[in-house]
């Protein structure tokens, strides 16, 4: 059996069927300000209701654990996450490194720098990369504000004619954004 990823009573999950039983429960109300349950029928209103609530918390949950992708705005930015291979992903691919020291759980260092101020690949990028059409650059809002708008015009020239690897700007591109 497949391990869930989400627990049954997961803060998010109960945030969301909070939500949406909230939505229910006003409909509800709109609906029996204007219609009378006879008296033998409301018991088995309620049973109705109650296991509509369990069958909207069981399927929040459901869809808590079978989710693959999610869209995030953030101002006018909207990033889509999606689980996977990345490689196997249509469109362009960010791949996000931080500038700190990677280490194991014992502590041992397994790069000596960050990738940091690097403008180019070097030896500490992921051989899966080797054959892979991508873009290097340092961690630095106006060099990634720069690549996001220029790189997909780049990126399609270099697909359509059939290249691969990786690219890098040139000195003259960081001289021109004061970097």
């Amino acid at each position: 059996m497949k391990t869930k990823k989400v627990p049954l009573f997961d803060e998010q999950v109960i945030r969301q069927f909070g939500s949406r039983s909230a939505t229910l429960f006003a409909i509800l109300s709109a609906v029996l300000i204007f219609v009378d349950i006879p008296v033998n029928l409301r018991l088995i209103a309620g049973g109705v209701v109650l296991s509509v609530l369990v069958a909207i918390y069981f399927l929040t949950w459901h869809r808590a654990n079978t989710l693959n992708d999610i869209s995030i705005s953030i101002g006018a930015t909207t990033v889509q996450i999606k689980s996977g291979d990345l490689f196997k992903q249509d469109g362009l691919k960010a791949i996000a490194f931080n500038e700190y020291f990677d280490t194991q759980v014992d502590d041992v260092i397994i790069a000596k720098r960050s990738l940091n101020g690097k403008k180019s690949k070097d030896t500490l990028c992921p051989k899966s990369l080797d054959d892979k059409l991508s873009i290097f650059i340092p961690f630095g809002s106006k060099i990634m504000q720069y690549a996001l708008e220029n790189w997909p015009t780049s990126d399609a020239s270099y697909r359509k004619d059939g290249k691969t690897g990786a690219y890098h700007y040139k000195q003259s591109v960081y001289d021109e954004l004061g970097i």
